[in-house]
């Protein structure tokens, strides 16, 4: 804007010089002679005025200069595309990202669900993308995903969301920078929800296949040998791990009993050193377990539960059990009450539960450990039904 204000200061100096001129000859008409051209003359409406720097490239340059992605969208045939990314002005960002030059990609979904739409690149190159999907083009607050970088090991990016059947969206393939340009190869596909046996560890899988467990799993939870394999419900199933056991008391062969006095029955327990004979039907994991015959002398809900040893706990206690009552001791298929965690979320896990009795019927109460390195002292208690 330099020029336009010389411009007019050089006009208003000229203009005051000739009028003191024209003053001090005292001659007439000057005065208005030389102003009524400068009035209308070159410096009013001159070049500087119109020219340059008023409607030049300074005022509209800069991203605002860069055309907009979201008038020349290309329509993906079927669910993959390639895309070369060029150019060093950004028009696009996404939430996650995207200062480099970006390429608009329109998808139609050909289901309601859940989808990924991924960047994938050569990392021998410098390209280093950000994915974001919108419902409007152009328009951030329709965002429906945004990711840069799937992973710490790439430079391609995977962005979900979920599309409705029959509805348009715009893929933004957008760079890190003006220097992550280069050539991308795009994917759209539905999400597949993660299930057993398809040997990734995911979802509620505990395991995924034999390759997924440890060798020493046994040994980590406290066995002495053997080897742990998954079930087919992607549980760790722990029945090939052997305890090498020195107690033959408190086991279905030679069970303990229980007699209750003033309606209840409770004892310090400790179930190190005993086998891992049995195993409940409901539990993943099992340890060494003690075994108690009760026969009541009245039907009615009993409730059986098991407590901390010492108060505070001390190091080596048990914390965490698990109680189920069978009619055979041996076999899991009479069994009819099971219990485990009295509060997980609250990281109370003792156990508690209710057992519906007959009268002069035997049953087996057997209680254990979540895993033999769980095993120590606790607590257990019967108590007859309250009126």
């Amino acid at each position: 804007m330099r020029s336009r204000f010389s411009a007019i200061a050089f006009v208003m100096i000229a203009a005051l010089a000739v009028g003191c001129d024209n003053d001090d000859d005292n001659t007439g008409g000057s005065d208005t002679g030389t102003d009524s051209t400068n009035d209308t003359g070159g410096g009013d409406t001159g070049g500087d005025d119109t020219g340059g720097d008023d409607t030049g490239g300074d005022d509209t340059g800069g991203d605002a200069s860069v055309s907009d992605p979201c008038d020349s969208t290309t329509a993906m045939t079927g669910n993959t595309a390639t895309v070369v990314i060029a150019g060093a002005g950004s028009a696009l960002t996404g939430s996650c990202g995207g200062d480099g030059p970006e390429v608009v990609l329109e998808w139609t979904a050909d289901a309601t669900d859940s989808f990924t739409a991924t960047a994938t690149v050569d990392d021998s190159t410098d390209t280093d993308t950000v994915v974001y999907v919108q419902s409007t083009c152009g328009d951030a607050g329709s965002e429906l995903g945004c990711n840069d970088d799937a992973s710490g090991t790439t430079f391609g990016s995977a962005a979900t969301f979920d599309a409705v059947a029959g509805t348009t969206y715009f893929i933004v393939v957008d760079t890190y920078d003006a220097d992550s340009i280069g050539t991308v190869q795009v994917s759209v596909d539905a999400v597949v929800p993660p299930e057993c046996g398809d040997g990734i560890v995911n979802g509620e899988d505990i395991c995924d296949g034999d390759a997924s467990i440890d060798p020493n799993e046994c040994s980590e939870f406290g066995y002495d040998s053997g080897t742990a394999t998954c079930s087919d419900a992607c549980t760790i199933d722990l029945s090939a791990c052997v305890i090498a056991s020195t107690e033959t008391t408190n086991t279905c062969d030679a069970p303990g009993t229980i007699t209750l006095t003033d309606g209840s029955w409770s004892e310090t327990v400790t179930n190190v050193g005993w086998p891992d004979a049995q195993r409940s039907s409901q539990s993943i994991l099992n340890s060494q377990e003690l075994v108690y015959a009760f026969t009541p002398d009245a039907d009615g809900d009993y409730t059986i539960t098991t407590g901390p040893a010492n108060t505070p706990a001390v190091e080596g206690d048990a914390s965490d059990t698990v109680v189920y009552v069978r009619t055979d001791c041996g076999d899991d298929a009479s069994e009819v009450a099971f219990g485990d965690d009295i509060d997980f979320f609250g990281d109370n896990y003792f156990t508690e539960i209710t057992l519906s009795a007959t009268a002069s019927t035997t049953y087996y109460i057997i209680v254990e450990t979540f895993s033999p390195a769980e095993a120590g002292p606790f607590t257990l208690t019967v108590s007859a039904p309250t009126e």
